[in-house]
């Protein structure tokens, strides 16, 4: 039987994973919040590993598809995929679905991707007004204003939106 290990193993949809599978699939789960595990999932089949950006994730989640010897590991992030290159050299024998690594740097890479996306000509929207966008000064943080009509200034100096003109 096939061994297959999703990462964001607690998000919403896995439960129905491992019903649809369960018979022809052995299904793991790997996610970094310990309750989030839906409760029709087999503990055994549960792992807590360390966020994406935690230096020990790689080796956790290599440890994991070693010990139960995965076949393919699917992640769930896409925080997660710039290190699955690091874990297939770790584990040589696992099957990984991702992008192209070339497209997981482009993509993560948001002006670089609009760039790719407007040369291969897809339609992109060239400007947002984001009317209900106000910037405090007093603690720098986002609210929304019904009704506002402009980004305010953000610590005494104009704040220019990226998102007015690409």
């Amino acid at each position: 039987m096939i061994r297959v290990l999703f990462t964001c193993g607690g998000g919403a949809g896995n439960e129905a994973v491992f019903q649809l599978w369960r018979s022809k699939l052995e299904l793991h789960f790997a996610d970094a919040s310990p309750t989030s595990f839906a409760p029709a999932l087999p503990s055994e089949r549960c792992h807590v590993v360390p966020f994406a950006y935690d230096p020990s994730f790689v080796s956790s989640i290599a440890a994991i598809c070693i010990q139960y010897a995965i076949d393919v590991l699917i992640p769930g992030v896409d925080e997660e995929l710039p290190s699955m290159p690091e874990v297939a050299a770790r584990v040589p024998r696992l099957n990984i679905l991702v992008p192209a690594p070339n497209y997981v740097t482009t993509m993560a890479d948001k002006l670089k991707a609009m760039a790719v996306l407007r040369a291969r000509g897809v339609e992109l929207m060239l400007r947002v007004r984001p009317r209900w966008i106000k910037l405090k000064s007093s603690d720098s943080r986002v609210s929304p204003t019904p009704g506002g009509n402009a980004l305010q200034r953000l610590e005494g100096r104009p704040v220019q939106p990226v998102f007015r003109q690409v």
